[in-house]
């Protein structure tokens, strides 16, 4: 604690204070994109902070007169209800009774893939969008047809990458042209854009040699089928091993 620019400790370590007069009140907010606005009263000239699903107004674009703060954020916030949080020197500046929460949606505009989806899962898919924000662990995304899981590890903003779990019904994914959907904090949207399950199912032909020393490295060759046409990539391949009597992998 300080006192007048002071060190000094409480009794006890707890400390007394009158509370005198409220620092200022916010009585209306919206938000546009990343452009900020507050309305209310007393509000802080300088020396404040404007933050929004954890993102922070650039102090360069601040405006401000003690009835109207106008700001820009520096990234897309995340989606989902959220007030504004006005932040001084002097603690963070209420919000006045029955001011309406900050709405901020999900928009998905488009969704990517390299090719058509593989039904046994592991097919990389972009989604591209707004206030996705950074946070991989809050997103939820599952084809809309039969509900099959995309995994996300990726999220900036604008983008989401998520690699698929097995589909769950194939003939929803071959016949009815599934869309997308994606969650964030309760709030949903579905892409126009649709993906697709492919029709054939490779199969590895042959594996070289059929025996490997249990404790020496070995270099194993798969061979797929001939009619096999696509592009294996190194860093995006993963190959276990699981023992028939199913104790290894």
């Amino acid at each position: 604690m300080l006192v007048d620019g002071i060190p000094a400790l409480c009794p006890n370590f707890n400390c007394d204070f009158a509370y005198i007069e409220a620092v200022g009140e916010i009585t209306a907010q919206s938000i546009d994109g990343t452009s900020v606005s507050i309305t209310g009263t007393n509000l802080p000239l300088d020396g404040f902070t404007v933050t929004i699903a954890d993102q922070e107004c650039d102090t360069g674009s601040h405006n401000a007169i003690e009835t109207a703060i106008t700001c820009s954020l520096t990234e897309v916030p995340v989606a989902g209800n959220t007030n504004v949080i006005l932040k001084t020197s002097e603690g963070v500046v209420a919000l006045a009774d029955g001011v309406p929460e900050l709405e901020i949606d999900i928009t998905v505009t488009t969704v990517t893939t390299a090719q058509d989806l593989n039904r046994f899962g592991g097919s990389t898919v972009e989604i591209s969008g707004t206030n996705f924000g950074y946070d991989a662990s809050v997103i939820s995304v599952i084809m809309t047809a039969d509900g099959t899981v995309c995994d996300v590890y990726y999220a900036a903003g604008t983008t989401i990458t998520c690699v698929t779990n097995e589909v769950v019904e194939i003939s929803d994914c071959l016949d009815n042209a599934p869309t997308l959907t994606v969650t964030i904090n309760e709030k949903t949207d579905a892409s126009d854009d649709t993906v697709g399950c492919e029709t054939n199912v490779y199969a590895v032909a042959s594996i070289s040699p059929s025996t490997a020393s249990p404790v020496l490295y070995s270099t194993i060759t798969l061979t797929l089928e001939e009619s096999y046409t696509g592009t294996i990539f190194e860093e995006e391949t993963t190959i276990t091993l699981i023992s028939l009597d199913g104790e290894g992998g």
